[in-house]
């Protein structure tokens, strides 16, 4: 085990498969650090953008693909050079994107965020949840799509969506909803239109903060911050496998039932 000392609020973290290097965000001052876990040294620093979160590697490892918290922009660095080689900036109000994943067979890249039209006074603005599928090969047409997962399932509600996966044949794709508690299990379309269709709705527990799938594709796990737990799912049949308590509640029933009105978006609605 190795403490390594970085500048400021490091945030998303990914490994190459072999695990000879770390890339990790800075929040602030906006910047990916390529690390050597064996020695904990940083090897090099790559200038992004400000509030740079979300990290992933294409299938081949020879780039990264970051997405900055407040504007959704996500940026394409060459391991090669270090340099920024690409970008696809959504709309004005596309905000608060923490994570991406890429597709392990098609240039694709997916991003979970929300759009938030605050400007309209007089309470018509609005936030809505979206993904976005990024087209990553290089060329002059639209190259960034947004779907909304409002209106994905019968105008279900959803709110907050933290973090998506894939599995590893790129066939199933999973988005987690904070605020409603929720998540959406879908299969990706291979048509550059649709993208994604609904399978099922799943309610993994209080405030679900992370998702991932096992690197045989069997199984995905949730972590629900507000329950302490990890949840284990089959991949085949999305049923529920195991609830694992990760630690008890440090908190006074006060403060953690305070903590679970604050993040939910669903009835009675206080925050």
């Amino acid at each position: 085990v190795r403490t390594v000392e970085v500048f400021d609020e490091p945030y998303g973290v990914v490994s190459t498969t072999d695990g000879k290097r770390l890339y990790v965000t800075l929040d602030f001052p906006g910047q990916v650090l390529e690390l050597d876990p064996a020695t904990g040294k940083t090897l090099r620093t790559f200038e992004v953008g400000p509030f740079t979160r979300g990290v992933t590697l294409r299938r081949d490892e020879s780039k990264l693909y970051v997405v900055q918290y407040y504007n959704a922009l996500v940026s394409q660095i060459s391991l090669d050079n270090g340099k920024v080689t690409d970008q696809w900036s959504g709309s004005r109000t596309d905000n608060l994107a923490r994570q991406l994943v890429t597709h392990p067979t098609r240039e694709k890249v997916y991003v979970s965020h929300i759009r938030s039209k605050i400007t309209s006074i007089h309470g018509q603005g609005s936030i809505f949840p979206y993904v976005s599928v990024v087209d990553s090969v290089p060329g002059e047409e639209r190259r960034r799509k947004r779907i909304p997962m409002d209106a994905f399932v019968n105008n279900q509600v959803t709110a907050n969506p933290w973090e998506v996966d894939i599995t590893p044949d790129g066939k199933r794709f999973y988005v987690i909803f904070g605020g409603t508690n929720d998540m959406y299990v879908c299969n990706t379309i291979d048509d550059d239109y649709r993208e994604l269709g609904y399978v099922a709705r799943l309610t993994p527990g209080l405030n679900p903060r992370a998702v991932r799938v096992g690197p045989n594709g069997e199984f995905f796990y949730v972590y629900t911050a507000l329950d302490f737990t990890v949840s284990k799912f089959s991949v085949t049949d999305n049923r529920l496998i195991q609830k694992t308590k990760i630690t008890a509640n440090p908190l006074t029933d006060q403060v953690l039932a305070g903590k679970i009105l604050f993040y939910s978006a669903l009835q009675p609605m206080v925050a």
